[in-house]
């Protein structure tokens, strides 16, 4: 028997307008946003940012009965993701509070599909959303992409599971659609998501 949870999820993409509310990211002229790997000590200070910016955004798309048991698996940063050398907090120059996050991963975090570069927890403080925060956090990620890329044979492409909240987002970066997806985020909590592509050779 599904429980509650699975069963919002499998009602979201049948009944969802898909708001994708997500703002553009933009550059903003006043704030230099500081960009720096992520590190163990940053835990409590990562999984409330992205505890209050998913409990924020994603009631705009996901049932409250799915989210009262996905968020704490969403909001969880792992240690492997907070000591990767690729995955970064972007930090108010002035007080140095964390106001964004995410990276990538050479592979993806799951067993069910290719291992290509993955997009992973990107976020933004919604106090502080349209101010250049995310923009800033992907110029690292392009130019660090870009980097590994040109070490491989064949240069490639960059996926990301998108929350249906996210899918504009990922697409003003150069992203696809294709296809809609169940992440599983544990027993019983399959989590509706976009699976999403960045062809190789796509430029900034």
């Amino acid at each position: 028997m599904k429980t509650t949870a699975a069963r919002a999820a499998a009602l979201i993409f049948a009944n969802s307008s898909i708001t994708n509310a997500f703002p553009m990211p933009e550059k903003s002229e006043r704030i230099h946003w500081m960009i720096r790997p992520s590190n163990a000590e940053d835990k409590d200070a990562v999984e409330a940012l992205l505890n209050k910016s998913y409990e924020n955004l994603l009631s705009k798309d996901y049932d409250a009965d799915l989210l009262e048991v996905a968020l704490p698996k969403l909001c969880n940063a792992p240690l492997e993701l907070l000591t990767c050398p690729t995955w970064y907090v972007a930090e108010e120059p002035d007080t140095r509070k964390i106001v964004g996050c995410g990276g990538w991963t050479p592979k993806s975090p799951f067993g069910f599909c290719e291992d290509i570069p993955h997009l992973r927890r990107f976020a933004t403080d919604p106090d502080y959303l349209r101010m250049g925060v995310a923009g800033a956090l992907w110029e690292r990620i392009w130019n660090d992409w870009c980097a590994y890329a040109s070490k491989e044979d064949s240069k490639p492409d960059m996926e990301v599971f998108s929350t249906i909240t996210g899918e504009s987002f990922y697409k003003s970066l150069g992203f696809e659609k294709m296809k809609e997806i169940m992440v599983p985020l544990g027993e019983d909590c399959p989590f509706p998501a976009i699976h999403m592509r960045r062809p190789n050779g796509t430029s900034q």
